[in-house]
């Protein structure tokens, strides 16, 4: 009885394909994308602005996206050295071009929830500041508005999902335009998938 046992035991374990059903998911679960993705992100822009948002993007057909970000800011300006905090709340919403999705999906390649490249147009708006602290003559940041042509890429592995993108703001208010950080801006974005 006991060889019968350990017979069938040899047998049964060298049957067994687990690792080989372990890669063929996580080689499906590379290349799957959501029609609705919902992240929570922090983003770094120059000029020491640190955003945390809730962002929706939503598929309308494949390689285009669109997607909603709020959340609130906080900005200081290190180069200034008064120590100057200001709390604002930030609204977008962005149409993405994935230009080499289609192509990371034919060589199959990893494209999980659009990890890709894109170009996209993002119309946003800035409130005025909510909270000021250390603010001894120190002029808040005007409400702003505008339009930006962005390039950036984005990656999600496993739920950790990363972002880099710069752009340049071609519609707005030109009276809002006080430096460079105003016309151009650029982030770093780190964010969980829900």
């Amino acid at each position: 009885m006991r060889f019968i046992l350990l017979l069938l035991f040899v047998l049964f374990n060298r049957l067994a394909l687990c690792q080989d059903t372990v890669f063929k998911d996580e080689e499906y679960y590379s290349k799957l994308i959501d029609k609705n993705i919902g992240r929570g992100t922090l983003t770094l822009q120059p000029g020491f602005e640190l955003t945390a948002s809730l962002c929706y993007e939503r598929e309308l057909r494949r390689p285009f996206t669109l997607v909603l970000k709020a959340g609130p800011a906080v900005f200081t300006n290190p180069g200034s050295g008064d120590g100057v905090l200001e709390f604002s709340l930030i609204a977008s919403g962005e149409l993405r071009w994935y230009f080499n999705l289609l192509k990371r999906i034919k060589h199959e390649k990893a494209t999980r929830n659009f990890s890709a490249a894109y170009l996209s147009l993002e119309p946003f708006i800035r409130s005025n500041a909510l909270l000021v602290f250390k603010h001894t003559g120190y002029e808040a940041r005007p409400v702003m508005s505008g339009l930006y042509l962005n390039i950036g890429a984005q990656k999600q592995v496993k739920r950790n999902y990363f972002a880099l993108y710069c752009g340049i703001r071609f519609i707005g208010d030109p009276d809002s335009y006080n430096e460079v950080l105003d016309v151009i801006h650029a982030g770093i974005v780190w964010g969980r998938v829900f």
